[in-house]
């Protein structure tokens, strides 16, 4: 995925680019860079917060989560669209527009529950799972070497006068 994402990238100043130069040389749409301070502070501020930020905090969220929750968190856009929408602007949204928020919060908190069931399961399970099997036979071949080096002694039973051989195998 990643490889793809780079081509996106290359093919895009490769091939891009030169329609710049030529739609402002047509004059449909006249290139010229910004000319003010403040400009290049909501250019600079937008590509930290838009691009580098987010694209770090979804990073962080599908490391943490699963790809399936971190889709659709991003689709909780709609619900926070609509509170801006209520709390700045001081609209009141459509019922067709606070229905679709409440089946995106659903459905986004529908996911997370089964994910967090499925996560809980796993815990359940690796706190019942017994020691490694490596960890089983180093301790069986110490069990053995002591109970060996215990029944060389003669206690007068004659069975106990065997002697055993442990292999390092």
């Amino acid at each position: 995925m990643p490889l793809f994402f780079g081509f996106v990238g290359v093919f895009n100043v490769v091939l891009l680019w030169p329609i710049i130069p030529l739609l402002s040389w047509l004059g449909i749409e006249p290139f010229q860079l910004p000319f003010n301070s403040t400009l290049w502070l909501v250019l600079l501020v937008n590509a930290f917060v838009g691009t580098f930020l987010s694209d770090y905090l979804w990073l962080l969220a599908m490391l943490m989560t699963s790809p399936l929750v971190v889709t659709l968190g991003i689709s909780l856009t709609i619900p926070l669209a609509l509170v801006g929408d209520v709390v700045i602007k001081h609209t009141v949204p459509d019922l067709q527009y606070i229905c679709g928020t409440i089946l995106v919060l659903i459905g986004f908190f529908a996911v997370n529950v089964a994910a967090l069931s499925d996560v809980q399961d796993k815990a359940i399970y690796d706190e019942h799972e017994l020691v490694p099997q490596d960890e089983i036979f180093e301790d069986d071949q110490h069990e053995n070497s002591t109970r060996c080096s215990d029944s060389n002694r003669n206690d007068g039973n004659p069975s106990n006068n065997q002697q055993h051989a442990i292999s390092d195998d």
